[in-house]
């Protein structure tokens, strides 16, 4: 099972769940975006910065964390440098070697 959410490392217990954060630069994440969308880079810089900061201040108002940290993860992809199947298999191939190829 696959959870997404901002706070959900916080909530979901350690000891059943690895906990993967995806990041990526800020200028790679703004370029695909615009490509995407068909946006102006600067819209879409905008709208990133405002969706990281109001995900930045859920996080601190209700677990008194940043959800930056890479403490409060077991993986952290940069997604710049791996397809998405590409960190999909290096999460699974996390996920079994914590919990076994029964995972």
């Amino acid at each position: 099972m696959v959870f997404v959410g901002r706070g959900v490392a916080h909530i979901t217990p350690r000891a059943r769940t690895l906990a993967v954060h995806v990041v990526a630069p800020l200028s790679w994440r703004i370029r695909r975006l615009a490509d995407a969308a068909d946006r102006p880079e600067r819209v879409i810089a905008r709208s990133i910065e405002r969706v990281d900061s109001e995900r930045q201040a859920f996080v601190e108002r209700h677990f008194g964390a940043s959800f930056l940290d890479p403490a409060c993860y077991d993986l952290v992809i940069n997604a710049e440098l791996l397809s998405v199947g590409g960190a999909a298999d290096v999460a699974v191939a996390a996920l079994h070697a914590r919990f076994g190829e029964q995972a």
